[in-house]
């Protein structure tokens, strides 16, 4: 049973048909709808959205857990991420300095934290509302 040379140049063809449709439909929509565009405003309000929920994770940690646990895992961090002790000593001051600040406003960061999340998730829903609204052609009714 073997295959003819025509029927897998018509096969070819017809794969090629296939492919050059989607392909050719996807890159015209791509143009269409500006999709990088789209995509990096959407991105920057994920990365909007990370720095406030950054703020509420670290005050739930440090409402959490004790200050000479959250100081060990900085420093073993710290230590694997640093190999040149000089430089190690100066991250884990500056940083376990800060850690300790922190712990002092931390209920102060966790409501601007909770708040600015709010805000920027807000805008996060709507650019992706309005992203597809545009890509699915729909028009909102009152």
């Amino acid at each position: 049973m073997a295959i003819s040379v025509s029927s897998m140049m018509n096969i070819y063809q017809k794969l090629k048909a296939v492919f050059r449709h989607f392909v050719g439909g996807l890159y015209n929509r791509f143009g269409d709808h500006h999709v990088f565009l789209l995509s990096g405003g959407l991105a920057f309000s994920l990365f909007v959205c990370i720095v406030p929920f950054t703020l509420i994770i670290f005050a739930v940690l440090t409402n959490i857990l004790e200050m000479p646990s959250i100081d060990s895992q900085f420093r073993g961090l710290i230590e694997k991420l640093i190999p040149y002790g000089k430089y190690a000593d100066f991250a884990e001051k500056m940083i376990l300095g800060r850690v300790a600040e922190f712990k002092i406003y931390r209920d102060t960061a966790g409501l601007i934290g909770l708040a600015g999340l709010l805000f920027a998730a807000s805008g996060l829903f709507s650019s992706m509302r309005t992203i597809l609204n545009r890509v699915y052609n729909t028009t909102s009714t009152p």
